[in-house]
């Protein structure tokens, strides 16, 4: 179960920001009167969004080790990197709501996102450095990792929701 912990959490690290770069704020019963929303977004055809991606640490901790005889420790990415964009030459439409699950058929909560023409590039990723010790970003390195000039082409209709 900790390998496919990790291996989620290492496909997946790249695809949020810092949480410290959102925040909410409260609004008054006034400020709440004037506002309006619609269900779902859109983005417009022709656009291009820019990704830049930079991490100091990335970290997985484990209290237990391996077993019996192995203490705790810390598997590190350090200096994560990314460099691409995402180009949409239709517009994709994401709405959020009811869906019927692959698994089992039921009614669930969740995304639906329409692409009709969508690029992913990836111009340069990389880690630095994968270290395994006692604290975050510590221990000796076992080498680096990257890749350069990936592009992937999407069209087609996508749902995202927990079972």
């Amino acid at each position: 179960m900790k390998q496919l912990f990790l291996v989620f959490m290492l496909a997946f690290s790249g695809a949020w920001g810092d949480p410290a770069e959102a925040r909410l704020l409260s609004l008054t019963e006034d400020e709440m009167a004037h506002v309006t929303g619609q269900f779902g977004f859109s983005i417009p055809a022709g656009e291009t969004v820019k990704l830049y991606l930079s991490m100091d640490t990335f970290y997985y901790h484990d209290d237990d080790g391996t077993g019996n005889s192995s203490q705790g420790g810390y598997l590190s990415l350090c200096g994560l990197h990314l460099d691409g964009s995402i180009s949409v030459g239709s517009a994709a439409h994401v709405q959020y709501g009811p869906l019927r699950s692959f698994v089992d058929g039921s009614q669930v909560s969740g995304l639906s996102i329409l692409i009709d023409d969508m690029t992913i590039r990836i111009d340069h990723f990389a880690i630095d450095a994968i270290r395994v010790g006692s604290a975050p970003g510590e221990g000796p390195s076992f080498g680096a990792i990257g890749m350069q000039n990936f592009v992937m082409h999407l069209s087609g209709k996508m749902q995202i929701y927990i079972h």
